[in-house]
Protein backbone atom coordinates (compact mmCIF):
# COMPACT_ATOMS: atom_id res chain seq x y z
CA UNK A 1 0.00 0.00 0.00
CA UNK A 2 1.27 3.28 -1.08
CA UNK A 3 1.28 6.25 2.03
CA UNK A 4 1.44 9.55 2.04
CA UNK A 5 2.38 11.96 5.07
CA UNK A 6 -0.34 14.97 5.95
CA UNK A 7 0.14 17.15 9.17
CA UNK A 8 -2.79 16.59 12.08
CA UNK A 9 -3.06 19.28 14.95
CA UNK A 10 -4.00 17.52 18.11
CA UNK A 11 -4.05 18.62 21.36
CA UNK A 12 -0.61 18.20 24.03
CA UNK A 13 -2.78 15.61 25.79
CA UNK A 14 -3.30 13.29 23.25
CA UNK A 15 0.31 13.77 22.04
CA UNK A 16 1.25 12.41 25.15
CA UNK A 17 -1.14 9.61 25.04
CA UNK A 18 -0.01 8.82 21.82
CA UNK A 19 3.46 8.72 22.68
CA UNK A 20 3.24 6.66 25.42
CA UNK A 21 1.07 3.67 24.01
CA UNK A 22 3.67 3.83 21.00
CA UNK A 23 6.32 3.53 23.46
CA UNK A 24 4.17 0.60 25.32
CA UNK A 25 3.22 -1.21 21.70
CA UNK A 26 6.74 -0.83 20.04
CA UNK A 27 4.54 0.73 17.23
CA UNK A 28 5.22 4.54 15.91
CA UNK A 29 3.03 7.10 16.07
CA UNK A 30 2.37 7.36 12.62
CA UNK A 31 1.47 3.86 12.75
CA UNK A 32 -0.96 4.42 15.60
CA UNK A 33 -2.60 7.59 14.14
CA UNK A 34 -2.81 5.73 10.88
CA UNK A 35 -4.58 2.35 12.14
CA UNK A 36 -6.93 5.14 14.29
CA UNK A 37 -7.88 7.11 11.37
CA UNK A 38 -8.38 3.76 9.15
CA UNK A 39 -10.74 2.64 11.93
CA UNK A 40 -12.75 6.24 12.30
CA UNK A 41 -13.12 6.01 8.60
CA UNK A 42 -14.64 2.47 8.22
CA UNK A 43 -16.85 3.01 11.19
CA UNK A 44 -18.31 6.36 10.31
CA UNK A 45 -18.61 5.93 6.30
CA UNK A 46 -20.81 2.86 6.99
CA UNK A 47 -22.90 4.91 9.38
CA UNK A 48 -23.14 7.78 7.13
CA UNK A 49 -24.40 5.24 4.45
CA UNK A 50 -26.82 3.78 6.02
CA UNK A 51 -28.18 7.06 7.17
CA UNK A 52 -28.34 8.29 3.68
CA UNK A 53 -30.25 4.41 2.68
CA UNK A 54 -32.77 5.37 5.28
CA UNK A 55 -33.47 9.07 4.65
CA UNK A 56 -33.63 7.50 0.61
CA UNK A 57 -36.24 4.80 1.76
CA UNK A 58 -38.21 7.72 3.71
CA UNK A 59 -38.18 9.71 0.59
CA UNK A 60 -39.46 6.60 -1.31
CA UNK A 61 -42.68 6.71 1.01
CA UNK A 62 -41.19 3.34 2.82
CA UNK A 63 -41.00 4.48 6.31
CA UNK A 64 -44.08 3.74 8.65
CA UNK A 65 -45.79 6.31 10.41
CA UNK A 66 -45.36 7.08 14.21
CA UNK A 67 -49.07 6.20 15.44
CA UNK A 68 -48.44 2.75 13.41
CA UNK A 69 -45.69 2.16 15.95
CA UNK A 70 -46.97 3.48 18.79
CA UNK A 71 -49.76 1.00 18.51
CA UNK A 72 -47.76 -1.68 17.56
CA UNK A 73 -45.42 -1.42 20.51
CA UNK A 74 -48.98 -0.48 22.87
CA UNK A 75 -50.02 -4.12 21.58
CA UNK A 76 -47.25 -5.95 23.32
CA UNK A 77 -47.86 -7.96 26.23
CA UNK A 78 -51.48 -8.18 25.59
CA UNK A 79 -53.33 -11.14 24.52
CA UNK A 80 -54.08 -10.49 20.77
CA UNK A 81 -50.86 -8.57 20.70
CA UNK A 82 -50.43 -7.28 16.77
CA UNK A 83 -47.43 -9.40 15.22
CA UNK A 84 -46.28 -7.01 12.74
CA UNK A 85 -46.49 -3.22 12.74
CA UNK A 86 -46.67 -3.29 9.01
CA UNK A 87 -46.13 -5.18 5.35
CA UNK A 88 -43.88 -2.62 4.93
CA UNK A 89 -40.19 -3.78 4.69
CA UNK A 90 -38.28 -1.58 7.37
CA UNK A 91 -34.61 -2.29 5.50
CA UNK A 92 -31.54 -3.93 6.23
CA UNK A 93 -27.95 -3.16 6.04
CA UNK A 94 -24.52 -4.26 5.70
CA UNK A 95 -21.80 -3.38 8.32
CA UNK A 96 -18.60 -4.01 5.86
CA UNK A 97 -16.68 -5.39 9.16
CA UNK A 98 -18.75 -7.22 11.01
CA UNK A 99 -16.94 -9.76 12.89
CA UNK A 100 -19.31 -12.52 11.87
CA UNK A 101 -19.23 -11.51 8.30
CA UNK A 102 -22.62 -12.03 7.63
CA UNK A 103 -25.65 -9.85 5.41
CA UNK A 104 -28.81 -8.78 7.14
CA UNK A 105 -31.78 -9.90 5.40
CA UNK A 106 -34.39 -7.40 5.19
CA UNK A 107 -36.62 -7.20 8.06
CA UNK A 108 -40.52 -7.09 7.93
CA UNK A 109 -41.79 -6.21 11.40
Amino acid sequence: MKSTSFTVRVDTTVKKRLERLAKSTGRSRSFLAAEAINEYLDINEWQVAGIKAAIASLDRGEGISHDEVKDWIASWGKRRATVRCSSKVIGSTERKHHTAETKSSPTTL
